[in-house]
């Protein structure tokens, strides 16, 4: 049939009616459009009324071309626009020759549904990472650990001034060779005050990821850059925490004691055992069950803030069958919502990426499936 205009009253704003409920989870690209159900091969009569549901580009893939609805024109990048149901595909050559700047009115629709469906994932990630964040400080100030910090500071302060005065001027240097713990003796030290504060500004910053998704997602920057505030205030305190455990190394201890029988004037005499420092009259040893809190809940809190990925947990490889021939995928979290699967399927490397790791791996397999040519190909 020849080819008309596009209509200028045809619907270019159906993705902006679309919930975010909805929206947050949709995929707008697809390996395989030619799976899809509703898909026709001739020009529909209202196509002018249609709207872009998902664009593909597998251009560098070993995989057969697609031919435009609207004519014989070859391709392996376009759009599959949809109809009241109805689907068909548009190559990108015929998407600007026979839409013209309409077309670009199109894509503005759908670009614009994607940026908001990834402001919205962002904004879910944050909320997620806030939440398992507030629990963690919550665990934390119900502990003994920020207490048994300001306890050690101020037994050391009291009962060996010599101790407290040496490493306070050493300032974290080397003594005897070994590296000294820094905070523990600063003076005055308010570790106890300063997570009271953290905790006060990490709800602050919890309200205001609250109400509509869209308001939070407009207000993104200014509440990222509060959370990496917070993230930076409890890598300090977290440091802190770790010089307690430094001090009570046998390395750290054992050099104290070598450097008070050098001292002039000559001090006493200074014993070192398991996770304790004495003298004739006193003892001072680590507090009992103190342990520096996991990372962890931080590390995950600023990948959502898209500075770091966290570190990847260590996994197996797993094992998939592809026409008989076993293939090794390895898996790894790259975020709290995704997960990557990758492997070599004849000496080509393809990742995939998705919300759990086994569909993750299923997507491999079905790529790897694809290319061997052993069953169709279907897109999740």
């Amino acid at each position: 049939m020849p080819e008309s205009k596009v209509k200028k009253d045809a619907r270019l704003s159906h993705w902006s009616s679309v919930s975010d409920e909805r929206l947050i989870d949709l995929d707008f690209e697809i390996d395989n459009p030619e799976v899809l159900a509703g898909l026709v091969r001739q020009v529909p009569a209202n196509y002018g009324d249609a709207h872009v549901e998902f664009k593909y580009d597998l251009r560098g893939a070993d995989v057969p071309e697609f031919t435009c609805v609207h004519g014989s024109h070859q391709h392996k990048a376009g759009f599959v626009m949809n109809v009241g149901g109805v689907r068909f595909m548009v190559g990108w050559i015929c998407a600007k020759a026979i839409y013209n700047e309409d077309f670009d009115r199109y894509t503005a629709d759908f670009e614009a549904a994607i940026g908001r469906r990834d402001a919205l994932r962002r904004v879910r990630e944050l909320r997620d990472a806030m939440a398992q964040f507030s629990a963690w400080l919550d665990k934390i100030g119900s502990s003994n650990v920020l207490e048994a910090f300001a306890r050690v500071n101020k037994q050391l302060e009291n009962h060996m001034p010599w101790v407290f005065q040496t490493l306070q001027a050493a300032n974290g240097r080397e003594i005897e060779g070994i590296t000294m713990p820094r905070a523990l003796f600063m003076t005055p030290t308010d570790i106890e005050g300063e997570f009271g504060r953290l905790m006060i500004a990490s709800a602050a910053a919890t309200l205001s990821l609250t109400g509509d998704a869209q308001r939070v997602a407009a207000s993104l920057g200014k509440i990222r850059t509060e959370i990496d505030g917070l993230v930076r205030r409890t890598e300090l305190i977290l440091k802190k925490l770790a010089d307690l455990e430094l001090f009570f190394q046998p390395s750290t201890l054992e050099a104290i004691c070598q450097h008070a029988e050098k001292a002039v004037p000559r001090r006493s005499k200074h014993f070192a055992s398991q996770l304790k420092l004495s003298t004739r009259n006193v003892s001072i040893e680590m507090p009992k069950d103190f342990k520096v809190p996991s990372s962890a809940p931080v590390q995950a809190l600023r990948a959502a803030l898209g500075d770091i990925a966290p570190i990847p947990e260590a996994k197996g490889p797993t094992i998939v069958n592809v026409s008989g021939q076993r293939c090794t995928v390895r898996t790894h979290q790259k975020s709290k919502t995704t997960w990557v699967a990758s492997g070599d399927y004849n000496g080509v490397r393809h990742t995939e990426e998705s919300r759990t790791e086994g569909d993750a791996v299923a997507r491999w397999q079905k790529w790897a499936a694809y290319k061997a040519n052993s069953r169709p190909f279907f897109g999740i």
